[in-house]
């Protein structure tokens, strides 16, 4: 794995976590590509309807995701929404960030997912 191929994720911080043991890369992986997507869709509903109890949760439950994958810049712009009380545009113009971004590392969570096998 050439860690110069992937410029939003982090697969050598994943790797550390589990001791280079690529079946817990793919259990993560898979997981962050199971539960991510639906995860913003909730925030994105809470989001909807201004209810801060529930963004700030599920900001924090992303925010810990990818903190724990090693991606600190989806990690910043959450913790921004947990921390923070925005208005609600600035809400939907983070997460539209979190959901840009989200894009590029689905992207390459799938192609090292295909090469851990």
């Amino acid at each position: 794995m050439n860690e110069q191929e992937y410029f939003h994720i982090n697969p050598g911080y994943i790797s550390e976590l589990g001791d280079g043991d690529a079946e817990f890369m793919r259990d993560i992986v898979s997981e962050v590509l199971t539960t991510v997507p639906v995860t913003i869709e909730a925030l994105a509903r809470a989001i909807d309807a201004n209810n801060e109890k529930e963004i700030v949760f599920w900001a924090h439950k992303l925010n810990g995701t990818f903190r724990f994958t090693g991606i600190t810049a989806l990690g910043n712009l959450l913790e921004r929404m947990e921390r923070d009380k925005l208005p609600g545009g600035q809400y939907i113009a983070l997460l539209e960030e979190v959901k840009a971004e989200y894009m590029l590392c689905e992207r390459e969570f799938r192609e090292l997912l295909e090469r851990l096998g």
